[in-house]
């Protein structure tokens, strides 16, 4: 590729990520800690983009002010490598724990390869470590230029794993577009390897950017923004469909729970602690369904579990081993709060003909009823 088609290629890309981040900054979510984290990946992106234009644009031209600026730009070009690789890793880590401390810690680990690779990058105009610029001012790759892209894709197999790993606390529609973000870096690294004189990486990434970007301005409508999980109007769309397949006989249930005294977790403690009942309950109900359940945070403290199972035995056995997790959960937690739930069940009988919000009624009584022997049997002890 000619140097013009490379800088028309990186030119693309810059104006592709800047819609991208102009999109992103019109989002009502904005100022919220993932929607700033993706910010920050198409801001170094931009970066490393331009940079990559810079050098292009002195390399091989001679004079001591190009020989100066070609030396320049690549020494920071290496020092921002890995930064939009550990952007993404913390994005990833945050869209599946939502936790700061662990955010925190994932940030102190992924500053040692950023700072190895800043150190070598610094030292590189003058020991070639990285790169050397030879006397007719022409960039060649130097003995160690492979650690910078260690040091680059680490985190992003970090996060892969991660998302292997823990992909029950993601919804289904998300696992395949986030997983699949590493395969563009990657195909770019491989062709940028194999065909010297070729600058493809940052433009691929780019387009992962893009395919997360659109994705996410997709499904965004259908999620609840502090859980995580599915929101009201995904659930009500989704118990439709499933209401007219079970008339031709696909039958299915659904479970509804409901947070005990989570007024009063939210006045004793506060509404942090109320959002992180919420959201640590989303998790445990994530560990606890197959791949088909369907989960949405109904309103408030609701949530409803959508599952194609009709045998009541299995469904009460959904929800003992919930309650089990539960129990683990406060055992094992320092929170302020204990934390359970009252829950209600109804299996969709198709000879009912009742609508969604007949059904939903019907289980949202089944869990009041859970809730008021609860109430009762506290009273007696």
């Amino acid at each position: 590729m000619n140097i013009f088609g490379q800088i028309g290629l990186n030119c693309f890309s810059l104006v592709i990520c800047t819609i991208m981040y102009i999109t992103n900054l019109k989002l009502t979510e904005r100022h919220m800690l993932q929607n700033r984290l993706f910010r920050w990946l198409i801001l170094a992106t931009m970066a490393l983009l331009a940079l990559e234009i810079g050098t292009l644009l002195v390399d091989g031209r001679q004079g001591e002010l190009f020989y100066i600026l070609n030396k320049t730009t690549n020494t920071i070009f290496f020092i921002f490598g890995p930064i939009p690789a550990s952007i993404w890793a913390l994005y990833a880590s945050y869209q599946l724990f939502h936790n700061l401390r662990r955010l925190r810690t994932e940030m102190i680990l992924l500053l040692f390869p950023i700072s190895i690779n800043a150190i070598m990058s610094l030292l590189s105009p003058f020991m070639g470590l990285f790169f050397r610029i030879d006397s007719n001012n022409i960039y060649q790759r130097g003995p160690y230029f492979m650690i910078m892209v260690f040091a680059s894709f680490l985190p992003l197999f970090y996060s892969t794993i991660l998302y292997i790993f823990f992909r029950k606390r993601i919804p289904r529609k998300f696992f395949i577009p986030m997983l699949l973000f590493i395969i563009p870096p990657v195909i770019g690294a491989i062709m940028q390897t194999l065909f010297y004189g070729i600058a493809l990486l940052w433009t691929s990434v780019t387009i992962s950017i893009f395919i997360v970007h659109n994705y996410i301005q997709n499904e965004r409508l259908n999620l609840d923004h502090l859980t995580g999980v599915f929101n009201r109007r995904q659930i009500d769309n989704y118990l439709s469909d499933r209401i007219q397949s079970a008339k031709k006989g696909k039958s299915f249930s659904c479970i509804i729970l409901d947070v005990d005294n989570f007024k009063s977790i939210n006045d004793k403690h506060g509404h942090l602690a109320g959002d992180k009942a919420l959201v640590d309950l989303a998790q445990i109900l994530k560990t606890c369904m197959r791949d088909e359940d369907f989960l949405a945070r109904y309103g408030g403290d609701e949530f409803i579990i959508v599952l194609d199972i009709s045998d009541e035995r299995i469904i009460k056995q959904t929800i003992d081993r919930i309650r089990g997790k539960v129990v683990q959960y406060n055992q094992e937690s320092s929170n302020p709060f204990v934390l359970s739930f009252s829950a209600g069940y109804k299996v969709y009988d198709s000879r009912s003909g009742l609508s969604r919000e007949e059904f939903i009624a019907k289980a949202d009584s089944l869990m009041y009823r859970d809730k008021e022997i609860k109430t009762m049997v506290n009273r007696t002890y």
